[in-house]
Formats: structure tokens, sequence, C-alpha cells
């Protein structure tokens, strides 16, 4: 059945990950931001230059503190829906789905967590969004609300279609076409909306599906 308790940790991991996805964006999009390529020896250099030494500084420290955290928040969540039961059936899976894109996300940063590299990037967007977005299931998914009416059930899925074709389009722009033209902000706030629209597209999702006991 839902539990609040799983509902609660799931919303810490869900803040947790998009602070993570935030600052790992920032910290990619100003050494872009200089006219240099992805991946070009030159990258470190225009980020120096590009963004004050002590706002990286900051990023680099909460993306590192983040994902400290959303790593312990992954464990309780797996101890709790395999070793107490608790949470919806499909608790356990998303738990352990958790755990294993984290696990995915900290070799890929030990190994490649200075690479600009398109598959480097688009490695760390897919798996730090799935993070989020099974989080969020699970957040949904354990609150204790009433399902939706009948009749609001196809409008809340033609929104999620809609939410997910949004994000789609933006993952692609902000993997393959981050402009040197774009100011940090500008472009971390294409990121922030492509995760925010694939947020929304889970949320409609599951309020859609109907708690199993």
């Amino acid at each position: 059945m839902p539990s609040p308790r799983i509902a609660k940790l799931a919303l810490v991991a869900t803040a947790l990950m998009l602070a993570i996805l935030a600052s790992s964006a920032y910290l990619r999009l100003s050494a872009i931001q200089g006219g240099c390529a992805p991946g070009s020896a030159c990258v470190a250099a225009a980020g120096a230059e590009q963004a004050p030494h002590g706002v990286r500084s900051l990023a680099r420290a909460a993306h590192r503190l983040s994902a400290s955290a959303v790593a312990v928040v992954a464990l309780l969540l797996a101890a709790l829906s395999w070793l107490r039961r608790e949470g919806t059936r499909e608790t356990r899976w998303v738990a352990l789905l958790l755990v294993t894109l984290t696990a995915f996300l900290a070799v890929l940063g030990a190994t490649a967590g200075g690479s600009s590299a398109p598959a480097v990037t688009l490695g760390n967007l897919l798996a730090g969004n799935a993070i989020a977005g099974a989080a969020w299931w699970l957040y949904a998914r354990n609150r204790l609300a009433p399902p939706p009416a009948a009749r609001a059930v196809r409008r809340m899925a033609a929104g999620a279609a809609a939410a997910l074709a949004v994000a789609a389009v933006l993952f692609a722009l902000a993997t393959f076409s981050v402009a040197p033209s774009l100011s940090v902000g500008t472009a971390l706030a294409q990121n922030l909306a492509a995760s925010l629209a694939l947020l929304a597209c889970v949320w409609l999702s599951a309020r859609i599906v109907s708690p199993r006991h």
C-alpha cells in the first residue's frame, strides 16, 4: 500500500537530483561557452575565463554533496521497500532502478567526469533525468491521494504525451545543439525546462495508473 515515508524520501531524492542536474549543466555549459568545441583542449581555459571561479567551485561542491546525498536516499528507499515491504507493489523495482542508475552515474563521473563529449553528456542527461523521473514516480504513487475521476484520465493521458514530446525536443537540443551564442543562463534554463517537462509527464502517468495495494 502507499507509504508516506517512501513518498517523503522520494520527494527528497527528486529535489536532490534536480540540484545535481542543474549544477552539472552549469559546469558543462560554462565550459562550452567561449567558442570551444565540446571535448576540445580549450574547454577548461574557456570555462575559467567565462565563469567566476567562486561560482564554479560552489556549483562543483553542490554537485558532489547532492550526489552523495541522493545515493544515501536511494539506498534507504531500497531498504524500506525490500526489507520492510513498504510502498506500492512497483516500489521495490523502481527503488532498485534508482540504486542501479545512481551507481552508473557514479562510475560515469569517475571515468569521464571532465569530458564534454556528446556521448557523455547524453549519458548524464538520460541517467540523471531517469533518476529524477523514477523518484518522482515513487512520490506520486505513494502519496495518500484519491485516484483521478474517470472523465479526467483521457485529458491527463493527452497532457502526459504532450509533456513527453516537449521533453524529448528539449533534451535533443540540450545534447546536440548547445550553441556558444547562447548565454549560460539561457542554456541552463533549457536544460531545466526539459527536466520539468519530463517530471510533468511522469506525474500525470503515475496519477493515471490506479494504485496497487
